[in-house]
């Protein structure tokens, strides 16, 4: 097994050479692997990213996973089998309660890629070396036909219980799934949830070390699944038995005069029922990522959404349609925080930024919070030290907690929306919470708040139809002379601009028009320098 050192800044690439061609494969984790060991807290989550490169599309691509895995080891085990026309997936695995291990790999054509490692789980994050007691069979239970878009769940039972050795491979680029090994109630049951995506198969094979012990197809059908009618079972007739009448000889008991004792009451000690687990439900955003919808130990509803980037966004109910931002993982430099959560028929706005939802995050290096944040928890974006830019476009924030702002760059800039008294008051409250006295902090249109402004920009945030043109203009103070200017867009896919300041839309989504401005000011032949902006939303 080769050593990986793996983490989200520096991917390392194993390689598989086949006959036709090089078969690469890249595997990212938000948390390292060292030495082929993954090891996770009770109730730790992380995600894998494999990414196949020069296998074909649609291929033979199989995972395997296995090991020991005592009850409640592993809470969820996930595979995610959408992405990249199958040459892409996700794997998200979640720590349970109790120790464990699972063997992780990947086989493409029948070959297996030198990708194996160990997911560990236990109480210290310490690894967990494997047993070596092997399964001699499995036994499947559940609806192996389904029509697209369905969800069925498939329970497998391994024999012997406490096993490790064992190897599930997954086959099919037709479904996608979510595993739980151990359901939480019986020790070597494992849990499939699986959603049809296309008409076709995909199967499920069960190996140990000398070879398959069992393997299930699943069926994905367009249109009504045909059950097969049952045959008529005859109704058997009781045949009439004789009845004999015992002779009963009379027994005489002797009358016994009971000893009276007081009865003492016990005390009853209440027995606490164990809370059953909390079965996720999985449902799409309006804008296609994936929900899973679970409840907390107060029964607040809990969602967990996952983008097309790969940003994972966790969310607490408040109150009503409110939620509150309890959580980001993010892998990219950019992160914009959604102002609401569509799906089916609910429309739940995002209010607030919980405690440390983004706290010692060291990849974000632009964050933008939406117009319907109120409120900004304690240490939320504390010790985020490549965070240089944030935007802020709510006009309503209210409060901002303790150290939320401590700890981010010397030079972060923030701009904020809305107008200069409001500018002014939300800038004290994050200095109150620990933002850097060297940090700039700017309106909207790039001016420092509470200095005076020379110049800005006609507009400072502007909304555009596809293929619409409007100009910005420059205005100045009485008395300021502009020498030269010049425009610079963030996205030249979404809207460009001339060097005048035209502004074409060009494409559905959000710009930044940087301006940089050069003028005298009044009684002054010192020339100096002012850079704006103009936000360009397209639709």
């Amino acid at each position: 097994m080769m050593a990986l050192i793996m983490n989200m800044i520096s991917v390392s690439a194993l390689t598989f050479r086949s006959r036709a061609a090089e078969i690469r494969v890249e595997m990212q984790c938000d948390k390292p692997i060292t030495d082929g060991k993954l090891c996770l807290k009770y109730g730790e989550t992380v995600t894998i990213h494999m990414n196949l490169i020069n296998c074909e599309v649609g291929s033979d691509i199989k995972f395997a996973s296995g090991g020991s895995f005592p009850n409640g080891a592993f809470k969820v085990y996930r595979y995610d089998m959408r992405k990249n026309s199958n040459t892409s997936f996700d794997f998200e695995i979640t720590g349970g309660q109790k120790d464990g291990v699972a063997l992780f790999g990947c086989l493409y054509k029948g070959h297996w890629i030198d990708t194996t490692i160990f997911i560990s789980v236990s109480g210290d994050g310490s690894y967990v070396e494997p047993t070596d007691i092997e399964p001699t069979s499995v036994s499947f239970e559940g609806n192996t036909t389904i029509r697209v878009g369905e969800t069925t769940t498939l329970t497998i039972r391994v024999t012997p219980k406490d096993y490790s050795g064992i190897g599930t491979v997954f086959d099919g680029k037709d479904v996608y799934m979510t595993c739980e090994w151990g359901d939480g109630k019986e020790q070597g049951v494992i849990v499939y949830r699986i959603t049809g995506k296309a008409v076709g198969t995909g199967r499920i094979t069960f190996r140990n070390n000398t070879g398959n012990i069992g393997s299930c197809t699943i069926n994905i059908v367009d249109g009504p699944i045909i059950s097969p009618t049952p045959s008529l079972k005859p109704t058997p007739t009781a045949s009439s038995t004789p009845t004999v009448t015992p002779t009963v000889t009379p027994t005489v008991t002797p009358t016994v005069t009971p000893t009276i004792t007081p009865s003492i009451k016990p005390t009853t000690t209440p027995t606490a029922t164990a809370k059953p687990t909390e079965t996720p439900i999985y449902k799409n955003t309006e804008d296609g990522n994936e929900i899973m919808i679970t409840k907390d130990d107060a029964g607040k509803a809990k969602y967990k959404v996952t983008d097309s980037s790969n940003k994972v966004f966790q969310y607490t109910r408040k109150n009503g349609s409110e939620l509150v931002l309890d959580s980001i993982k993010a892998t990219g430099s950019s992160v914009e925080i959604p102002s609401v959560l569509s799906f089916d028929d609910e429309r739940l706005s995002i209010t607030s930024i919980g405690k440390g939802a983004l706290k010692g995050n060291k990849l974000v290096t632009s964050l933008t919070i939406p117009g319907s944040i109120k409120e900004i928890g304690a240490d939320a974006l504390s010790q985020t030290t490549k965070l240089k830019s944030i935007r802020i476009k709510s006009k309503k924030i209210t409060k901002i907690g303790k150290n939320a702002f401590k700890g981010i760059p010397k030079k972060a800039v923030i701009r904020v929306d809305g107008s200069d008294s409001y500018a002014k008051k939300v800038k004290k409250k994050m200095v109150s919470a620990g933002l850097p006295k060297t940090a700039s902090c700017l309106y909207a249109d790039g001016n420092t708040i509470g200095n005076k402004r020379y110049v800005s920009p006609s507009k400072a945030v502007l909304s555009l139809e596809e293929n619409k043109t409007q100009k910005i203009r420059i205005k100045s103070s009485k008395g300021v002379m502009i020498s030269k200017y010049t425009f610079k867009s963030s996205n030249e896919k979404v809207a460009s601009s001339s060097w005048a300041g035209m502004i074409t839309a060009k494409g559905i989504g959000t710009a930044t028009i940087k301006i940089t401005v050069k003028y005298y000011k009044p009684k002054s032949r010192k020339t100096s320098s002012q850079v704006l902006y103009c936000d360009i939303t397209v639709k």
